[in-house]
Order: structure tokens, then C-alpha cells, then sequence
């Protein structure tokens, strides 16, 4: 076991196991990166005000530094949404493997009441 690694830690590491009837090596890659809370940036809209009935558009910009976030979810006021769950509510989604990152799209086709909410970051 490795404590603490580091980046220097990185490389190629060889097992070799010998015996009077065969050798035996197996290899291994370690690859090190930075900790999800370090490598992660998290952007969000702005808060916003709109009229009952008025579409409204909030996004949600991830970058990895050296992995791609696995996925995004939304939530209001502690409940994840869910799109099927009702008419005019879209969540898009759009992946960057190259650029390492992932961005969503929350879009509310007409405003109600109910999809007031909290902003807890």
C-alpha cells in the first residue's frame, strides 16, 4: 500500500513471482489525480425572477480537470427532478469527453408557482 500518494508515485509497477518451474510477472499502471474537490468547478445561472407563466432556462457547467464528471442532476428545493414527471419541464444534457466536461440545461416551459425555490450552494 501506498500512503499519501503523489504524483510522483505514477508510473509502471512489476510484480515477479519465480519458482523452480516458472516465472511469473505481472504489470500494473498507476495513474494519480487530483481529489474530486480540487479537479471539480461547478457553475450555475444566476438567480432569476420571472413572471407566472414565462419560460425559464437555468445551466449547469462542470469541468474536470482530469476525468469527466459521470453525470448531473438537478433539484429543487431537495426533490431531483425528473422531466417525464411533467409537461414542459426538459433537462438537456451534453458531454465533452476531449474537454472534460458536462453541461445540462433545465428548461421550464411556463413558470409556475410551485417551481419557486432555494438556492443552497
Amino acid at each position: 500500500m501506498i500512503k499519501n500518494v503523489q504524483p510522483e508515485d505514477e508510473g509502471v509497477y512489476e510484480c515477479q513471482v519465480a519458482s523452480t518451474n516458472k516465472n511469473i510477472r505481472r504489470m500494473s499502471l498507476l495513474t494519480v489525480i487530483d481529489s474530486i474537490e480540487e479537479a471539480t468547478e461547478i457553475s450555475i445561472s444566476k438567480e432569476q425572477y420571472v413572471e407566472r407563466g414565462e419560460p425559464v432556462t437555468l445551466h449547469c457547467n462542470v469541468t474536470g480537470q482530469h476525468y469527466t464528471p459521470d453525470e448531473i442532476d438537478w433539484f429543487r428545493n431537495g426533490e431531483k427532478m425528473i422531466s417525464e414527471k411533467r409537461m414542459g419541464v426538459k433537462l438537456l444534457k451534453h458531454l465533452s469527453i476531449v474537454h472534460r466536461t458536462f453541461s445540462s440545461i433545465l428548461s421550464i416551459e411556463k413558470a409556475t408557482m410551485e417551481d419557486s425555490g432555494v438556492d443552497i450552494s
